[in-house]
């Protein structure tokens, strides 16, 4: 097995600043239903155990709470309309309507769209998100380093989720060709 030496939050600001880090960070994203099937498979009652046996640096996601105008049912702040579509192993929020789909030039979207004010969030509550877990990076959406390219769906068997995990966590530590040169 590997040493670490680093914290996942200083393994992605390695990657980030293009220094080596002591192995591939890794991150983790799937599908209700394939949590469940990984908490189960690995005997574990919490997912973020569960991602640490896998050695996944997977980061704190912080959200400022939203305080604008009311939102209508299956809309976001966009105006993006989405319904609940079964897929047989699950049940997904797809979107169904863009506003932005009925305009064809940006003068039309200038003239008639509006846009989400910043005010409309309040993000004092983000230092308390964080609280506990400052060895860990921290994300305000999206970002991958090693993950599937889409949520892992239900009917993958979980042996291959872990296989994948273990084979770049025990394969990650890089060999000095093909470290970042220094800048």
């Amino acid at each position: 097995m590997p040493l670490e030496t680093m914290t996942a939050r200083e393994r992605w600001l390695a990657v980030l600043t293009r220094k080596t880090p002591d192995r591939v960070p890794m991150d983790y994203w799937a599908t209700p239903e394939t949590n469940e099937n990984l908490l189960r498979h690995l005997g574990c009652d919490d997912l973020d155990v569960a991602l640490e046996r896998l050695h996944v640096d997977r980061p704190v996601t912080v959200r400022p709470r939203y305080v604008g105008p009311a939102v209508p049912d299956g809309y976001d702040v966009f105006g993006v309309c989405y319904e609940e579509v079964d897929y047989g192993t699950g049940v997904y929020r797809e979107r169904v309507y863009s506003p932005l789909a009925q305009y064809t030039t940006v003068k039309e979207i200038e003239q008639a769209y509006t846009w989400p004010s910043p005010d409309w969030w309040d993000h004092s509550g983000i230092p308390g998100q964080i609280e506990g877990k400052e060895d860990r990076p921290i994300r305000g959406g999206g970002g991958y380093i090693l993950a599937p390219c889409h949520n892992i769906q239900a009917n993958t068997p979980v042996e291959n989720i872990i296989a994948m995990y273990e084979t770049a966590y025990d394969n990650s530590h890089m060999p000095s060709s093909l470290r970042f040169s220094s800048r």
